[in-house]
């Protein structure tokens, strides 16, 4: 408390995050996403609040209604099973086999009109491997192909592979950006759960949707944090 006071860190930040976090966030993820030309602007396309898990309640609730369909991999968190469908979506599980990969025609066949989003845990926490970079094209081929599904990309435990700098973000696929929720936090990037931050990296009309969402429900993360 003292710290925050003697650094004027005890007001109300901003609703998507502090400032000079989200401008490190963008410092640090932009050379992720290499096929937008440009950094992340870090105002208008970083949100941040209280840890992944609030960043993916954020999505769902305004983004999708009851009765959207999304699919989840069987390897998931029921945690996050449980999220889906306490907002009322309709899971669907596709099958993983012990490395984490997946069948594209298992997946593709599960998609059906009320098809809403897909859901990644890439890294899976369960497995401990990352999605196959020609898995995550062939799932952004399917994603082009249908023109209301979007990815819900949980990124959260991408720094604990033995190669980090190598991680694929869903988000930077060709065509993907516009149709991605990257979701990140500091529980698996740097062993903080404590800290209870995590952000969104999405398209500048996501970013602002969420923004009005949770400054009614969460109204600003932590100015400290």
């Amino acid at each position: 408390m003292l710290f925050a006071a003697n650094n004027n860190l005890n007001q109300y930040t901003r609703y998507q995050g502090y400032p000079p976090l989200a401008q490190n966030i963008s410092r640090l993820f932009s050379p992720k996403y290499l096929s937008l030309n440009r950094p992340i602007d870090p105002l208008k396309e970083i949100i941040v609040a209280e840890g992944s898990t609030s960043v993916i309640s954020g999505i769902i609730w305004p983004f999708f209604k009851k009765g959207d369909g999304i699919l989840v991999f069987d390897n998931v968190s029921p945690k996050r099973k449980f999220m889906f469908a306490q907002r009322g979506l309709n899971v669907k599980t596709v099958r993983t086999k012990e490395d984490g990969s997946f069948d594209l025609e298992q997946l593709k066949s599960e998609i059906d009109s009320n098809t809403r989003a897909v859901y990644l845990d890439n890294p899976s926490i369960s497995v401990g491997e990352e999605i196959k970079a020609d898995l995550l094209t062939g799932l952004a081929d399917i994603v082009k192909s249908h023109e209301d599904l979007y990815v819900i990309s949980d990124e959260s435990h991408s720094c604990n592979l033995s190669n980090p700098q190598g991680h694929v973000s869903f988000g930077s696929l060709e065509g993907m950006w516009q149709r991605t929720f990257s979701v990140f936090g500091t529980t698996g990037l740097l062993g903080t759960p404590g800290l209870k931050v995590g952000w969104l990296i999405a398209d500048e009309n996501h970013v602002k949707d969420l923004a009005t969402f949770m400054s009614y429900n969460f109204f600003s993360t932590s100015t400290t944090g």
